[in-house]
């Protein structure tokens, strides 16, 4: 297997055997006996020319035989040849090879862990925030009465599980990108590299009078990058209440696995003449390409997915566009116990601490030019990357938004807490300048 390192020494190697089987086509192979020249049907040296440097593939097409007046030198015929094998190989020099997007591969899926979501298997996985949301909700049905109850309950747990779910999700499709990204690009430079090695062999094989001068070179490259990515493709699996936009992530992931499975897993380069090599090399090179763009747009179409999402369920990502509704203060049913009530603070602090740490985590932001490449190749310069940064940022925003608005849902309990516990005014002030706080500032 070769290496995509070696890339430059195919080239030159390529420069040598596309001339060589160009000479070839021309009845003009190498000389049976001086392998530094071509020579008519490969055995008339006195009509011969020099062929290039075997090491480079530099030079060469000058005349060595008797009447030079009448062959002028083909060395521009060469440095055409050459011109040829340096287009077909410029697009797929320089390429990225996914380390990028390591660190926001990692953040994306430590991120959605925090939310109770995996991008990459079918188990939803134990998380602090969905722990401890679950028991504030327990708690205050089951040990603490009054009417507040509800609407803290309809915003806090109801509606903070709308978010997690949403939060999670998109979170997924961009670990989903970001693994992807991570996982293809060293197996592409593979297959581009066992694509030129197999191209320049072709044209050595068809080269080669000692060979049947009719055989066909034929070599298929299995397109490994492809099988690289086909497993990152997961369902996104959340916890929390089935939101819609939940629903809607899950399934885009769903069809980009099968719409991944299905993408052209091979690569044919074959023929027998200079010309009949150059199409199949070229359409090998282009089924690669596709197959990079086929990849690539399942990616963009998760990321648009998830843009809409934002979009069209704005209270799945963003706990402040929920409003709190009818906050009653104190009222003649209300009881509740010192230890409960410390009980449910101290997990919605649990909660609150989950969603800065989740934050801190997302704050690796990649670049857009991560996985920049030549524009030709699969979806452009950037591929989907700069429609994974705007999502990226998206959720960045969200969740600074959600955190903020959680930790005044704590404080509006502990402000209620405090109010039922004291005979102090100021303990009452404070539950309503939080009601009006929330009143103004929520459902933005």
């Amino acid at each position: 297997m070769v290496s995509y390192d070696e890339l430059p020494d195919i080239k030159k190697k390529m420069y040598l055997s596309a001339i060589d089987c160009w000479m070839s086509d021309t009845d003009y192979p190498v000389h049976f006996l001086y392998d530094d020249c071509y020579a008519l049907w490969g055995v008339v040296a006195a009509n011969s020319y020099q062929r290039p440097d075997p090491s480079s593939g530099e030079g060469g097409g000058t005349f060595l035989g008797w009447v030079e007046a009448n062959h002028p030198s083909i060395a521009g015929d060469f440095d055409t040849v050459r011109s040829a094998v340096d287009d077909a190989f410029r697009p797929w020099e320089g390429l990225p090879d996914g380390s990028s997007c390591d660190s926001a591969r990692d953040a994306s899926a430590g991120a959605a862990a925090a939310f109770g979501t995996s991008a990459a298997g079918t188990t939803v996985l134990p998380s602090p925030i969905l722990n401890s949301k679950d028991t504030v909700k327990e708690v205050t049905l089951n040990k603490i009465s009054g009417a507040f109850t509800s609407p803290f309950l309809a915003k806090y747990d109801e509606g903070f599980a709308n978010v997690i779910g949403g939060t999670g999700a998109a979170c997924g499709v961009l670990q989903t990108v970001y693994t992807a990204q991570s996982a293809m690009w060293k197996p592409v430079r593979r297959d581009v590299a066992e694509i030129m090695a197999n191209a320049q062999s072709a044209f050595a094989l068809a080269a080669d009078r000692e060979r049947d001068a009719w055989l066909s070179a034929v070599s298929t490259v299995a397109l490994t990058f492809v099988g690289a990515v086909v497993g990152v493709f997961a369902s996104i699996v959340t916890a929390g209440a089935a939101a819609p936009a939940v629903a809607a992530l899950a399934g885009t992931a769903a069809a980009a696995t099968t719409a991944v499975a299905a993408v052209s897993a091979s690569a044919t380069v074959s023929g027998s003449s200079y010309q009949e090599i150059w199409g199949s090399f070229f359409d090998a090179l282009g089924k690669l390409n596709q197959s990079i763009y086929d990849v690539e747009y399942q990616m963009y179409t998760m990321l648009v997915k998830a843009q809409n999402a934002f979009a069209q369920e704005p209270t799945s990502f963003n706990l402040d566009k929920l409003s709190l509704g009818l906050f009653p203060g104190a009222d003649g049913i209300m009881t509740m116990d010192r230890n409960d009530t410390n009980h449910v603070s101290r997990n919605m602090g649990t909660i609150a601490d989950a969603l800065a740490a989740a934050k801190s985590t997302l704050s690796m932001v990649p670049s857009t030019y991560a996985v920049q490449r030549h524009e030709s190749i699969g979806m452009g310069a950037t591929g989907p990357m700069v429609s994974a940064v705007d999502v990226h940022n998206a959720v960045i925003n969200d969740l600074n938004a959600t955190a903020k608005e959680y930790a005044r849902g704590q404080d509006l309990f502990d402000a209620v807490v405090e109010d039922f516990f004291s005979s102090d005014a100021a303990a009452t002030t404070t539950v309503n300048a939080l009601i009006a706080d929330e009143a103004l500032t929520g459902n933005n």
